[in-house]
């Protein structure tokens, strides 16, 4: 996969289908609005325990995925299958970062004791969940790993 190991921003939202729920995630376009699709993940079960994100439908490329490690913690891997990383809602761990989560008015966000690492706003009227990345050293997979987990559970 040729993506980057850190993005700025990306978008996030969810979309129901017939008898599935579809997840994206889109870099931010040059208007500042959800751009190109860069993810895709598509389940049949209301209740997932692990999801696979692909480039395409078509190629079936993988990009990122997590799993459930135990209720409410999740386990995230790369393109490879290589863990990247490790989250609850209230905490993630990543090489080189520890970061506490918080709810916020509009969200979620993550801080490594003050600095912020990655927030998460609520989703807007478009559907799209805004997230942000200020620190370079959370990978962009770990975050939408992240993002797409409070799509699933509809926070």
């Amino acid at each position: 996969m040729s993506a980057p190991r850190y993005l700025p921003a990306f978008f996030v939202a969810k979309f129901s289908e017939a008898s599935a729920l579809r997840v994206e995630v889109a870099d931010v376009g040059p208007d500042g609005a959800p751009g190109e699709v860069i993810a895709r993940g598509r389940l049949d079960d209301a209740a997932p325990t692990s999801w696979a994100f692909v480039a395409d439908d078509e190629s079936g490329e993988a990009v990122f995925s997590w799993r459930v490690r135990e209720p409410g913690a999740f386990d995230v891997f790369d393109e490879r299958g290589e863990a990247i990383g490790y989250f609850r809602p209230d905490h993630l761990s990543a090489p080189y970062l520890d970061a506490t989560g918080t709810p916020t008015s509009d969200g979620v966000e993550f801080r490594d004791e003050t600095y912020p690492v990655m927030s998460v706003e609520s989703r807007s009227p478009d559907g799209w969940r805004s997230v942000t990345v200020p620190d370079r050293r959370l990978a962009w997979r770990l975050a939408a790993a992240i993002a797409t987990e409070l799509e699933t559970r509809g926070s």
